[in-house]
């Protein structure tokens, strides 16, 4: 099978465009809703037995249900049929056997009930005497808080309860960067643009005449906008991936390029780092050479000090946090020194206050007080601050200055993220930032210590938003490595590493060797990449916020070959689209063209979606308005076809700026069954998990189960009709882990409040209120921002740290 084979930089859910009716709405029950999701294990069983939750005791979940396995007809695993077959007598010895037979027989005769019954009285008592009505008032009491029993945690009795969404369709499609790498297709100067819709001028596009002078005249495929156009035969584009140079390369060896750029080490030495982890058996860890000197003084080994001096038990290595992040440091930078010895490499530490150590070599910066309070001075700072030499230059600098590292104080993370941004944004593009911490960040910007307010939460949100756009202007990926054992919020941490294509990782401090090795080990193939999406004008995206568009951009940064982006979009009802007889366009080659059932009759009704959204109208077009509503579809073959196009902008390792536009035109059915028998589940598969994942991080839990639940039961479908279980299986599988994960999330609301804040209606009150980092500049929600806001903070309280790290490594990476 080739489930999860995916090369093309454009893959769609399906071979066609599906245009659903107003009937493709399912309901799923609130039984369902009230199980998670789950991966089978029996070849022939399509049914899913439920995986265990740790987490919560059997009372919590509801009884499953003969139908459990949401299908109209489930089968019973293998252990359920085991355990109803008739029970076997196992071979008994003779001992056994004359235990058995000196044991009491019963009773050969039950005893016999009494033949008559006692009579009931023949008179009733006198009822007693009625009461007068009176009034009780009794003072109104207003809760602040329940907590909840596990019992009565549980789903009330609503069987009958019904969620109405929006069937799911293969109506999607997946944005990866492996072959950018690998330009095709290179033109020398600009791309042709739409005037209206800044869509690229392609093979799909044609050409005419118009006016006595015979000026050429493109009619965009996408908007239907005339544009004048003056393109000489060689520079019409014959193949849907071509590469438009738009600057030279600035370096005659890529590898090199790529080698010469930054790596810092933010590494937080507060007082947490103190805290310190048994390990069974006596290791020798390298000291502070302090210390060292010391221990030479006094006559003492490292374990007659510390069982003698530190009453420290014996056959045990205590490892500090710190400790096992110096040593992973260290690791990294014996490593770098082998493969990439050109490599800029620096440290920046930070506690009470932010010390940019750089490579050792020379002097510390030491920024503390009001300084650390002020964003531009913190950056000025790290842009000012002497350049890392080579790391086979510095390592034994490096070295030393890792290994003095003390521990105190608090955690001014906030400051020291924008230092270390401002040093890697003087290296190469592709450098990178490695923060490594263990607490909360609790002075100086970017505060998250004490966010239990909307406003400070929407602070800290807007602050961390601000330092990844930063990031990505400066060509920066930061990476967050966190230390279990305490929470250091990566909600919002998080979304740093997020957004400018970092990782995320939550390891234990003898592991975090290899959460180091496992963030360097993925190179990156280009920078500062941008993306620009266009569709047919008869098509919308279902993008948050901006669901009436046809077209999307979207900053992406610096990008590995695990980088992936999906879309979904829908169908527009407001026009009707007869194909274009005239156009003589071949297909093209990654179509696989298939004939169409029958002819389009393109005006269903509206649809319903999950969240809840409106049909968008034509003059609600957004950026594209004006926008030519009957722009006639692509006629390829006598088939009617849709064209997409993707735009992406990018630097490549070499220093050239680089433009690849892929177009591709995709066959449109109104048959739900011909579309699903084309189905990529690969595509669909990482749509569902990173869609959920994404919803989830803003605090909400049902929706996503909701579709989760909805796209289970198409995958059913596609397994059952075009046999095709083993991908149902792995199917489930993988997006089984995030249901679930949600599942546990929504349990652990209702046995901590009673009920679900991630579904609660948010604010109680209708006042605009002005936030925004240190109050400038000022940023004004609206009510339905602010309820947004209400509900995510209330779900978040429920979100832990290992579960922010989940969600983030699943719209990472979305499958195997």
């Amino acid at each position: 099978t080739t489930f999860f084979k995916k090369n093309l930089q454009m893959d769609f859910g399906s071979k066609h465009v599906y245009e659903y009716g107003s009937s493709d709405e399912e309901v799923i029950r609130h039984e369902d809703f009230s199980n998670p999701l789950y991966a089978s294990e029996d070849e022939d069983d399509l049914s899913l037995p439920s995986p265990v939750l740790q987490n919560f005791p059997p009372e919590v979940i509801t009884p499953s249900a003969p139908h459990r396995s949401r299908r109209s007809s489930s089968r019973s695993s293998s252990l359920s049929r085991l355990l109803a077959d008739e029970p076997q007598l196992l071979p008994q010895s003779p001992q056994q056997l004359q235990q058995l037979q000196q044991l009491p027989q019963p009773p050969q005769q039950l005893p016999q009930p009494p033949q008559q019954l006692p009579q009931p009285p023949q008179q009733l008592p006198p009822p007693p005497p009625v009461m007068p009505p009176r009034s009780i008032f009794l003072p109104r009491i207003r809760k602040k808080h329940v907590t909840w029993d596990v019992e009565e945690a549980a789903f009330p009795d609503t069987t009958d309860k019904l969620h109405k969404i929006r069937k799911a369709d293969t109506n999607v499609l997946s944005v990866n960067f492996r072959t950018l790498k690998d330009p095709s297709g290179v033109f020398t100067g600009e791309a042709e643009l739409c005037g209206k819709c800044r869509s690229v001028f392609s093979h799909l596009s044609v050409l005419s005449s118009s006016g006595e002078e015979g000026q050429k005249v493109w009619e965009c495929e996408y908007c239907g906008h005339e544009n004048e156009v003056d393109l000489m035969p060689e520079e019409i584009p014959k193949e849907n991936d071509v590469t438009f140079m738009l600057s030279p390369p600035t370096a005659t060896d890529p590898s090199k390029s790529s080698s010469q750029s930054m790596l810092i080490f933010c590494v937080d030495t507060s007082g947490s780092m103190a805290a310190t982890t048994e390990i069974p058996g006596n290791y020798q860890l390298k000291e502070d050479p302090a210390l060292e000197e010391l221990l030479k003084e006094l006559g003492l080994t490292r374990q007659e000090y510390q069982q003698q001096l530190l009453h420290m038990r014996p056959s045990v290595t205590y490892l500090s946090r710190l400790k096992s992040l110096q040593s992973a440091v260290q690791s990294q930078i014996d490593q770098l020194t082998t493969t990439n010895p050109d490599k800029r490499v620096a440290i920046v530490t930070f506690n009470n206050e932010v010390s940019l150590l750089g490579d050792g070599t020379k002097e510390a910066l030491i920024l503390a007080g009001d300084k650390l309070y002020e964003e531009e001075r913190l950056f000025d700072a790290g842009v000012t601050f002497q350049t890392p030499d080579i790391i086979k230059n510095t390592n034994q600098k490096l070295s030393q200055t890792l290994w003095s590292l003390k521990d105190s104080g608090q955690t001014a993370l906030g400051p020291a993220l924008v230092c270390a941004i401002a040093m890697a944004s003087k290296g190469t593009a592709g450098s990178q930032v490695i923060i490594c911490t263990d607490g909360l960040a609790n002075i100086g910007v970017g505060q998250l210590e004490d966010i239990s307010t909307p406003d400070k939460l929407m602070e800290a949100q807007l602050y961390y938003e601000h330092i990844a756009e930063l990031a990505n202007e400066k060509g920066v990926t930061i990476s967050v490595l966190t230390i279990s054992g305490a929470e250091c919020r990566i909600l919002e941490l998080g979304q740093v590493a997020d957004k400018t294509n970092g990782e995320v990782e939550r390891v234990n401090p003898v592991d975090l060797m290899d959460g180091f090795s496992s963030i360097l080990a993925k190179p990156i193939l280009a920078t500062n990449v941008s993306i620009r999406l266009t569709l047919h004008s008869k098509l919308y995206l279902r993008e948050p916020g901006q669901s009436d568009n046809s077209w999307v951009e979207r900053n992406v940064g610096n990008v590995t070959e695990d980088s992936e982006l999906t879309f979904e979009y829908g169908i527009r009802k407001s026009q009707k689209l007869e194909p274009t007889p005239t156009s003589k366009l071949e297909p093209t080659p990654t179509s696989k063209l298939e004939p169409t059932p029958e002819p389009m009759d393109l005006e269903p009704a509206a649809e319903t979606t999950v969240p809840t959204d409106t049909e968008p109208k034509p003059k609600e077009l957004g950026a594209t308005a004006g926008v030519t509503r009957k722009t006639a579809a692509l006629a390829i073959d006598g088939k009617e076809h849709l064209p997409f196009q993707l735009q992406i902008s990018y630097r490549a390792r070499d220093g050239s700026k680089c433009l690849r536009v892929i177009t591709q035109a995709m066959p449109v059915t109104k048959d739900r069954e011909e579309a699903e028998k084309t189905s990529n589940l690969g595509v669909l598969q990482t749509h569902v998990i990173k869609s959920t994942a994404d919803m989830a991080l803003r605090g909400d839990f049902s929706n996503p189960r909701l579709k989760c639940l909805s796209n289970q039961k198409m995958v059913y479908r596609i397994g059952n009709k075009f046999d095709r279980k083993n991908e149902y299986r792995a199917w489930s599988s993988n997006v089984a882990h995030t249901e679930n994960t949600l599942f546990s999330a929504q349990k652990q609301e209702e046995v901590s409040y009673g009920r679900r804040l991630s579904a609660s209606d948010g604010s109680d009150s209708d006042d605009d209120m002005e936030i925004g980092a240190n109050k400038e500049p000022v940023k004004k929600l609206t009510k339905s921002a602010k309820k947004a806001k209400k509900v995510q903070m209330r779900a978040s309280s429920t979100m832990s740290d290992t579960f922010s790290t989940n969600l983030y490594k699943a719209k990472k990476k979305a499958y195997k």
